[in-house]
């Protein structure tokens, strides 16, 4: 479960606060990852813990830091309604997770 290089992975669920990232790879609560998307042509990124793995579905982080990108796309997401959300995830492209 050390994943040095990045895992193909879909943006599930997102916030301020960290994300679920969908991918058939193990990783263990407490793991250090990093988190990378791109978003309206921005290089999205964070830094944070794995807090709940869901194997085979998925894991959730929270971040302990982000980019000045990924922090202006959560805004723009959290103030659209729920069909421009869905306009915005699916302009979300080359989500990968890796261990730190």
């Amino acid at each position: 479960m050390g994943y040095r290089v990045p895992l193909p992975a879909a943006l599930a669920n997102l916030c301020q606060g960290g994300c679920f990232v969908s991918t058939e790879a193990a990783f263990r609560a407490g793991s250090s990852v990093e988190v990378s998307f791109r978003a309206a042509g921005d290089q999205c990124g964070g830094n944070g813990i794995v807090v709940r793995d869901e194997a085979g579905r998925g894991v959730g982080v929270e971040f302990s830091g982000t980019n000045d990108a990924l922090l202006a796309f959560v805004r723009q997401f959290d103030a659209a309604d729920a069909e421009a959300r869905g306009t915005l995830v699916a302009g979300v492209s080359e989500v990968e997770i890796r261990v730190r």
